[in-house]
This record gives structure tokens, sequence and C-alpha cells, in this order.
């Protein structure tokens, strides 16, 4: 799959800048939010409405970079497994009769179509979702860095404590997460 990735690495850095641009404008919309938030606390009307109308602009931004990171996605992913496919159909055209014949039809039916697509669904699809998962955490703990870095080192410690907390119960026999 890095292979492949990296042939096509042309479409897959399209894919991550509207994957970055997703995930700065939902980054932002926290930050709108909270401003929202404090203009309610201070009654400040005229905030709340100009914070409003930004909100709306940075969620139109998501919804823009969203809709074309999953059509650029699908094109890619498209790409990616035309380009498989015909790595298939070469490997089997070099094939000697004898050794063909070794295999029935529906073998390589498969290869051309469940094959591929199972490697289009779990393969490409969970690639973009890391890739796009990644770039949402590293935005956001970014984000936490700019309120103030001592948020970012309670946050990882948090994380880490809630990560442990099934094996402290397992452990002391309270409980079993299953």
């Amino acid at each position: 799959m890095k292979n492949i990735i990296k042939k096509f690495w042309k479409e897959n850095l399209v894919v991550f800048l509207l994957m970055m641009g997703a995930g700065v404008s939902t980054t932002l919309a926290s930050f709108v939010n909270a401003t929202i938030f404090n203009a309610l606390i201070k009654f400040d009307f005229g905030l709340f409405l100009s914070s409003i109308l930004k909100l709306v602009v940075v969620f139109s931004i998501f919804l823009i970079f969203t809709y074309f990171h999953i059509i650029q996605s699908r094109k890619t992913t498209q790409k990616m497994a035309k380009y498989l496919r015909i790595q298939i159909t070469d490997r089997m055209s070099r094939l000697s009769a004898t050794d063909f014949k070794k295999k029935n039809e529906g073998y390589y039916t498969s290869w051309l179509s469940n094959d591929i697509s199972q490697i289009e669904d779990q393969g490409f699809s969970k690639f973009y979702e890391l890739l796009s998962n990644s770039i949402n955490l590293s935005l956001a703990l970014i984000g936490l860095l700019y309120i103030h870095w001592s948020l970012l080192i309670i946050t990882m410690i948090e994380v880490i404590i809630i990560m442990q907390l099934p094996n402290i119960f397992k452990r002391n026999g309270q409980a079993t997460l299953d």
C-alpha cells in the first residue's frame, strides 16, 4: 500500500491538503464557539451576532473542504484500485497457459473484484480515516497549546489515565471490560 500511496503522491497530497483545510476550519469553529459563549456570559449582543456570522462562515468553509475532500478521496481511491487491477491483469498475462489453468477463472475474477474492493474498503478508506483523525488530533493539540501550554500537558496526562483505567479495573477485579 505504501508503494501505491507514493505512486499517486500528487492526488494524495491534494486529499491531505483538503483534510487540513477541513481540520483547520473545525479548530477555528471551536474558537468561535468559545467567543460566542463568552459573548453570552458578558451579555454582549453585538459580539454574539458577529461571532454567529463568523461561525456560519467557518462552517461553510468546512463544508466546502469536506465536500471536495470526499470527491477527491473517491477519485484517488478509484485510480489506485484501477492501478492494482492493471497490475494483477499484467501478472496474469505473463503466466503460461499451463500455470493459468492451475486455478479456475473464479479465482482470478475474485482477485479483480472482491479483493480489490476489500483493499479499497479496508485499506485506502482506513488510511484516509487515520490520516484525517491524526490531522484533527494534531490541530486540536495545537489549539490547546495556543490557549495555554498547561492545558496541553493536563490533557495528555488525562488521556494516559483514561487509557489505563480499564487495565486498573481488570487488575483489581472490580470490572471486566470486553
